[in-house]
């Protein structure tokens, strides 16, 4: 499959950086083959791979390297269920991303942040998390991540029964999602799934 003849790629190329000493090369290899073992569900091989590419960013003090491979290491401890890991590995990341002044990097972590206190139940950070990252999706014109953000925060609404805020957050959702020249990542938030929110905040009137 499509993972495997990646695998394949990434582990020709790291037998190559290594015999010729390219560590930045060796990194940027690790760092694929985490992303790859995330996909696949092998999260403790993930860590290990985005561990290992973490070390290597260190020793050459490339932060941009250092940021990706801890936000890495987040995704895959939210995964897993390791709230409290995530939280300082995005933490960790945000920190590097906000230095070198990478934005989509900072966005993506703040709604990884959010993931994480949505999913501890600490809705009121969560939302902090999401609106940040929504705003600076909104500088960048990120489109697509602006309505995982706008999704994200509407379940927070419907958690705590905001239903003002929800019903906005609904309303910006499908405002995004309508617009023509959003149509090719629109398959991403199929009707029923809007529609199962849409019920759910209703139901908060009850």
């Amino acid at each position: 499959g499509a993972f495997g003849a990646a695998e394949a790629e990434y582990a020709a190329a790291l037998a190559l950086y290594t015999k010729i000493g390219d560590r930045r090369g060796m990194a940027n290899v690790r760092l694929g083959l985490g992303a790859v073992r995330r996909f696949e569900g092998a999260y403790g091989a993930a860590a290990v791979e985005f561990a290992a590419a973490l070390a290597l960013y260190e020793a050459l003090g490339y932060r941009l390297g250092m940021a990706n491979a801890r936000h890495g290491l987040g995704e895959v401890r939210r995964l897993e269920g390791a709230y409290g890991a995530a939280a300082v590995e995005y933490a960790a990341a945000l920190a590097l991303f906000t230095e070198i002044g990478d934005r989509l990097g900072m966005a993506n972590t703040r709604h990884g942040l959010g993931e994480v206190r949505r999913l501890e139940g600490a809705y009121g950070a969560a939302a902090a998390e999401y609106e940040a990252a929504l705003a600076l999706y909104t500088e960048i014109g990120d489109r697509r991540s602006m309505a995982y953000a706008r999704r994200e925060l509407l379940q927070v609404a419907i958690a705590v029964c905001d239903v003002a805020s929800g019903e906005s957050h609904l309303w910006q959702l499908r405002r995004l999602l309508s617009a023509p020249e959003n149509a090719e990542w629109r398959g991403h938030f199929p009707d029923h799934q809007i529609s199962t929110l849409a019920a759910q905040l209703e139901a908060c009137k009850a």
